[in-house]
Formats: C-alpha cells, structure tokens, sequence
C-alpha cells in the first residue's frame, strides 16, 4: 500500500516533493486503479482460506492487508467489497 511504500521512501531519507512524484508515478496515490488491485489480491487469499471459519478467514485477510500498509478506511472497503461481494470501487 502506498503507506507502507511512503514510509519506507521516507526511511530511505528521501524528501516529501521526491517520495509524492515516485507515489504518483508508480499509482500508489490510493486511486481507485489501485484499490482495485488490492481488492482483486484479498479475493484471492480470501477464497484460498475457505476452509477456516468465517472470522478467521477475515482476521487473516484484515492482517495481510494491514501489513502491506493499507490504512483502516482502505482496508475496511477491501474487507467490505470481498465479503459482501461489492465492487469497492
């Protein structure tokens, strides 16, 4: 997630100008383009835990997002559109 990328950037010792422009060329703005990726990977992962419990099915995809550096209100609409079966975008 662009979180994630932006903090790494950061840590790298890159400025704010340099860390938007390497975000905006690569589409990690947080874009419906984007979000539709992440919707697509956590379809994925969700269906290939359909042997676990619905609750642990969504604690593991919440937490796979979570570390790929999605924010709460991002991983909420993901967590929404696999789930309920929406478009999320």
């Amino acid at each position: 997630g662009a979180r994630l990328l932006r903090a790494k950037l950061y840590r790298a010792g890159l400025g704010d100008a340099v860390i938007a422009q390497v975000l905006d060329e690569h589409g990690q703005t947080g874009g419906d383009a984007a979000l539709g990726k992440a919707i697509e990977m956590a379809r994925r992962r969700y269906e290939a835990t359909a042997r676990l419990d619905e609750p642990a099915r969504k604690r593991r995809l919440y937490g796979m997002l979570a570390r790929r550096g999605f924010d709460t209100d991002a991983i909420n609409r993901i967590m929404r559109a696999v789930t309920e079966g929406e478009s999320g975008v």
